[in-house]
């Protein structure tokens, strides 16, 4: 057996820098692996956008309202609720939007609205530009939905 043939130094070469070193997968093996990883999350966010939440709204609209309807005071006295969050009044077009607390005090006045007045539902600011529907559901986006307003699982909301 000769000693040359014993010995080689190529292949001996070749696993003494593949222990000591760190291996790396060739480029072309690793390149297909990124650009999947990267489209999966391309997906997932273009996913997370465009899919919709269906919330129930909580603001309702009064037309034709009294003229004893003048302040924000007077509106929460006729409607004998305390869950009203907010009023905003127009007494030149005889309307008078109110956001209640939650979408089932909503929805009492909606059904049944003090005498004289017509009811309709509408949006929330921040839900504008979204479609509402005509049961009082706001198909929203996920990422359109601030972070200091909290969804319940039946679809009904609430502001921290």
């Amino acid at each position: 057996m000769n000693a040359d043939n014993f010995y080689n130094t190529d292949k001996d070469d070749f696993f003494y820098k593949n222990r000591v070193k760190k291996v790396e997968a060739p480029k072309p093996l690793l390149k297909p692996l990124v650009q999947q990883h990267t489209e999966i999350k391309e997906v997932n966010r273009l996913e997370k956008r465009t899919s919709l939440k269906l919330l129930k709204t909580n603001v309702v609209v009064f037309c034709d309202i009294p003229q004893h309807w003048r302040t924000e005071d007077d509106v929460r006295r006729i409607l004998e609720n305390q869950n009203i969050v907010k009023v905003s009044i127009s007494l030149k077009h005889m309307c008078c939007v109110v956001c209640f607390a939650t979408h089932k005090d909503a929805i009492y006045f909606k059904i049944s609205p003090p005498e004289g007045t017509n009811t309709m539902w509408s949006k929330e600011s921040w839900m504008m530009g979204c479609n509402l529907r005509d049961d009082g559901v706001c198909e929203i986006p996920h990422d359109k939905i601030p972070k200091d307003v909290h969804v319940f699982n039946d679809g009904t909301y609430s502001t921290f």
